[in-house]
């Protein structure tokens, strides 16, 4: 006879596990990991989009192209191009050193010429000027990111902001409005526009040596850079083009060029600044002023000097201001202008009325100024001129 089974009895489903719960210490670990990993794929994004962007937007510094935006007529062409090589940065040129220079040389060639242009040690006229730029040229090239970021090309707004305050310092620049890097049109080139006024030579001043050109504002100018010749052309409309040299080498073949003619100033006492900087003293103020005055006047190529050793009064009844004009090797004619009114209501000869005696007294005498009297004096209401 057959066992009857027991009939199985169905185990009820265990119920599920309750999760485990992380730690404080396991929580702070996490989230610190996932903080880590996000930075770093946003710093990797970032540099992605800032090589990005520097691709669209990177010059190399030696193959930026200046354009001086308002060049005025009698800036000659060497000039505006040696004005644009200067606002455009050379590091290594300016150090002296190659591009492959290490640390060690790059030291070595800045303290030499920190040495040679110290101004304690170095009293030529643009050393302060030159040791400024090495200073830039070694906080650069110094430093291996700077260095790496000026190998690779800056980018524009940084170029055209180191253009910038290079042209500040660069003592043919007057004043600068601003500087516009504009984008490259050919991947290579970047150009950048420069809207700035200039100082133009107005006359030289006599050194014990030698001559200082100097601007209407008295600021001194480097002598190697000033035009010294005009050529005069005429287009087909008629009218004349003029166009001035630095030297004799730079003027085109068959035409005649003429020389510059520069008044000079004698008897100044401050001493000569520094290139770029302005010449302090009242009596090249006036100097100056006198020069501006009569620039204009046909009779300008005339007048040789004007004489200043008398402008603090030492000779009472001598002028204060006074001019030479001569014509070729004639005689030296002595103009006694005096001095400015120094106020409103002065009762002195206005500079006005002196300078209608002499246009007067050049119209009777058929256009020559210099060479005709001893000595002309218009210090008075009237002309009076010696009588030989």
């Amino acid at each position: 006879m057959k066992r009857k089974e027991k009939p199985k009895i169905a185990k009820p489903p265990r119920p599920p596990r309750p999760p485990r719960q992380m730690s404080v210490t396991g929580r702070v670990v996490f989230y610190a990991v996932c903080g880590v990993v996000s930075a770093a794929a946003m710093a990797a994004g970032m540099r992605l989009l800032e090589e990005h962007v520097q691709r669209q937007d990177v010059v190399r510094t030696q193959e930026g192209q200046i354009a001086l935006a308002d060049k005025p007529q009698w800036m000659p062409r060497l000039l505006a191009d040696q004005i644009s090589s200067q606002l455009l940065p050379d590091y290594y040129s300016e150090l002296s050193v190659p591009r492959g220079a290490t640390r060690e040389q790059i030291e070595a060639a800045y303290q030499k010429l920190a040495r040679l242009l110290d101004p304690k040690v170095n009293k030529s006229s643009d050393a302060a000027r030159k040791l400024i730029e090495v200073d830039e040229a070694y906080a650069v090239l110094s430093n291996n990111a700077r260095r790496r970021k000026y190998d690779m090309g800056w980018a524009n707004s940084e170029l055209a902001d180191i253009i910038y305050h290079r042209a500040k310092r660069n003592p043919w620049v007057r004043t600068i409005s601003h500087v516009v890097a504009r984008p490259p049109t050919d991947a290579k080139t970047c150009q950048i526009e420069v809207v700035a006024t200039y100082h133009q030579p107005k006359a030289r001043v006599q050194m014990e040596r030698d001559y200082a050109f100097v601007s209407a504002d008295g600021t001194r100018l480097p002598p190697q850079q000033v035009p010294r010749y005009v050529v005069s052309r005429p287009m087909p409309n008629g009218k004349m083009q003029v166009e001035s040299y630095i030297g004799l080498s730079d003027v085109p073949p068959h035409v005649e060029p003429k020389p510059i003619h520069y008044i000079t100033i004698y008897g100044c006492k401050m001493p000569a600044p520094a290139i770029g900087q302005k010449w302090l003293g009242q009596d090249l103020a006036d100097g100056l002023r006198l020069v501006e005055l009569v620039e204009n006047r046909p009779y300008a190529p005339q007048i040789t000097v004007v004489d200043l050793r008398n402008h603090g009064g030492s000779s009472p009844s001598g002028p204060r201001l006074r001019m030479w004009a001569q014509v070729g090797r004639g005689k030296a004619t002595d103009i006694r202008f005096g001095q400015f009114p120094r106020y409103e209501g002065d009762y002195l000869v206005p500079p006005e009325r002196k300078l209608a005696q002499l246009d007067q007294f050049v119209r009777i005498h058929g256009g020559q100024l210099g060479s005709t009297k001893d000595w002309l004096d218009v210090r008075y209401d009237r002309l009076h001129a010696s009588p030989n």
